[in-house]
């Protein structure tokens, strides 16, 4: 006995290529929320840096030694202030002076200002 095949009807057949462009719609559609979530959280770390050096730049630009000796103590906030100070009045190049400990301690103090 031969098995026979149903002929697929043209309705079916349309109904296949139909979902299969679903398919690959939806696919599609969830790679551009995935980009767009990386774009989203790319462009976001772009306006953290930037609101840190814009902070960091006031920071610089307005200081007192007094607010060294906030940061860092009364010893280390005068000598820190004496390198930032004595280089050249309020000389960034100081900054490749201090020990990365140090410049997290800035960092966090600039995040909790107003700057």
């Amino acid at each position: 006995m031969e098995a026979t095949k149903k002929p697929i009807s043209l309705l079916d057949a349309l109904f296949q290529v139909f979902n299969a462009q679903v398919v690959s719609l939806n696919d599609n559609a969830n790679i551009l929320k995935h980009q767009k979530t990386i774009s989203d959280s790319v462009e976001k770390q772009r306006n953290i840096k930037k609101s840190s050096i814009v902070a960091l730049v006031n920071f610089l630009g307005c200081s007192t030694e007094n607010e060294f000796q906030e940061i860092y103590g009364e010893s280390l906030g005068s000598h820190l202030w004496a390198k930032f100070y004595n280089n050249g009045k309020y000389s960034y190049n100081f900054l490749t002076e201090v020990s990365n400990h140090n410049l997290i301690i800035l960092e966090n103090y600039l995040k909790k200002g107003d700057y």
